[in-house]
């Protein structure tokens, strides 16, 4: 597995409780003809682990880190407000995770 190169908590409300989650990407790595960074996003219920492809390792990097709010945003439970990415922070909504995630999420205009 490759190194860890950012990492974010997250948090899921599970009945009456905040549970913790995370975020992590990963170094970008070289394959055959180009590089692939891989991404993970868990919580409670749900895990989502993906690699996005680039022609170099700074281009794979930044869609993987686009890649994680798109990803978040399309979970069902972001939808009901029950995600956050701190404790005492507020809920996670499309307002909070554009402010929170500062590079754009794929299907943003360049």
């Amino acid at each position: 597995m490759q190194p860890l190169v950012a990492s974010r908590e997250i948090e899921c409300l599970n009945g009456d409780t905040w549970e913790p989650g995370h975020i992590h990407v990963y170094q970008p790595e070289k394959n055959e003809v180009d590089w692939t960074c891989r991404f993970e996003i868990a919580w409670p219920g749900f895990r989502r682990t993906a690699s996005v492809v680039g022609y170099d390792a700074y281009q794979a990097l930044e869609l993987a880190l686009r890649a994680v709010p798109s990803e978040i945003e399309g979970s069902e439970i972001f939808g009901m407000g029950k995600l956050r990415l701190r404790l005492g922070a507020e809920p996670l909504n499309q307002s909070v995770l554009d402010e929170s995630f500062y590079g754009k999420r794929f299907g943003d205009a360049s």
